[in-house]
């Protein structure tokens, strides 16, 4: 559809909101199944022809993420196996209406819901953590496999005028709500060190954000 086809990874709003801390991955997997129901609907509106198109999506998603944490405490290297599993079924509504008031003249109307699901490096559970210096904090990078999906509701408005074999002018309204986009950003987390002492690190991982709205005209 024209209308819903905005790209909404280029209409991005983030805040932040941590979560925890991860482990070292070796590997995981991913099942997604996915099933629809649409209705399809023609009438004719005080002369206006018009279609109408309604339908919903359901999404089911099983992750398995398998990993090593890896921790030192007191200089000595702890192993521990770590399994994390995720079961997610999402319910994507959409609805299409097309107004057709001249052979050459539309209105269009598009609501839906869309998720993003996190990128799979992102659900990766590594901590990869540099010691402090003398005059530094310890530093460290990870992913984070407790990473929920992305959310947005997603409305447009549009006319169309046709008024030539191949030409198009348009005027289109559009809105995002959005939900838990997800972003990188640094906290604090504290690992035992030489002698079992918590030292502080610098720890930048990915995140779910906060709800955010986009709107404009183009």
């Amino acid at each position: 559809n024209a209308v819903a086809g905005h790209a909404d990874e280029d209409r991005r709003l983030a805040a932040r909101g941590p979560k925890s801390p991860g482990a070292m991955a070796k590997g995981g997997r991913q099942q997604k199944r996915t099933g629809a129901q649409r209705r399809k609907r023609a009438l004719r509106l005080v002369g206006v022809a018009s279609l109408c198109l309604i339908g919903v999506r359901v999404e089911n998603t099983k992750s398995i993420l398998n990993g090593t944490d890896s921790r030192s405490v007191g200089g000595v290297p702890t192993l521990t196996p770590v399994q994390i599993k995720k079961d997610d079924t999402e319910y994507l509504p959409s609805a299409n209406i097309r107004l057709k008031f001249t052979p050459d003249f539309f209105l269009r109307v598009a609501a839906a819901r869309t998720v993003t699901r996190p990128n799979f490096a992102d659900l990766n559970p590594q901590t990869t953590l540099t010691a402090p210096g003398p005059t530094l904090p310890g530093a460290g990078t990870g992913g984070n496999p407790n990473l929920d999906n992305t959310k947005a509701n997603a409305y447009d408005v549009s006319l169309e005028w046709y008024f030539r074999r191949g030409s198009l002018l348009s005027v289109t309204a559009f809105r995002r709500d959005v939900k838990g986009y997800v972003v990188r950003d640094s906290v604090d987390e504290f690992y035992p060190g030489a002698g079992g002492v918590e030292q502080r690190f610098s720890v930048n991982r990915p995140f779910r954000s906060g709800k955010g709205r986009l709107q404009g005209i183009e």
